[in-house]
């Protein structure tokens, strides 16, 4: 935001803090940043150059090309104004993956938050009008997802998301019905 401050377009699942060195604080999207820097995860000072940049180019975005303003744009950005920006591994922020597998994983397996990120995209423009939409605090009881567990953490203030964490060396269920979860997105 202009004023400084953050933005997720998530929810965050643990103390984001000693940031403090100045500078903006964004996410890697796929591995090793493939995909580039994500918009859903952002922390900046009070009028960082680096937004002013980024809102410049910004002016001339198309819904037909969101990705290459909003998570493509900010990487080419971030390789032009060295020192500008600390890019956090996508586990950070961006597991599980958007595709369908990792829809799945959020809203169909019981466990699929890894330790030690700081937030989980909830990538609910996919899923907002096959789920969320009708969500309700007793489904998050009810259902047992990784995403209700975390929701639900929220929801009654104990922000405990071990529930909804992979255990130690557990992997994430690779047999989740993915079929079940193409209608989502």
């Amino acid at each position: 935001s202009p004023g400084g401050g953050g933005s997720a377009d998530g929810s965050t699942s643990m103390p984001v803090g000693g940031w403090g060195d100045g500078g903006v604080v964004l996410a890697q999207e796929g591995v090793g940043g493939s995909i580039g820097l994500g918009n859903a995860f952002m922390l900046t000072p009070r009028n960082h150059s680096f937004f002013r940049a980024w809102y410049d180019e910004y002016r001339q975005f198309s819904d037909a090309v969101w990705n290459g303003f909003s998570v493509r744009l900010p990487s080419l950005l971030a390789t032009r104004m060295p020192g500008s920006v600390r890019a956090l591994g996508y586990s950070a922020c961006f597991w599980p993956p958007w595709n369908a597998w990792g829809v799945a994983q959020l809203y169909r397996s019981s466990r699929c938050l890894v330790p030690g990120a700081y937030a989980v995209h909830l990538w609910e423009t996919k899923v907002w009008a096959s789920l969320l939409s009708t969500l309700t605090p007793d489904r998050l009881v009810t259902d047992h997802t990784c995403f209700s567990r975390a929701a639900l953490a929220v929801l009654n203030g104990s922000f405990d998301f071990s529930p909804a964490q992979l255990r130690p060396a557990e992997r994430a269920e690779e047999a989740v019905d993915v079929s079940l979860s193409r209608p989502l997105l």
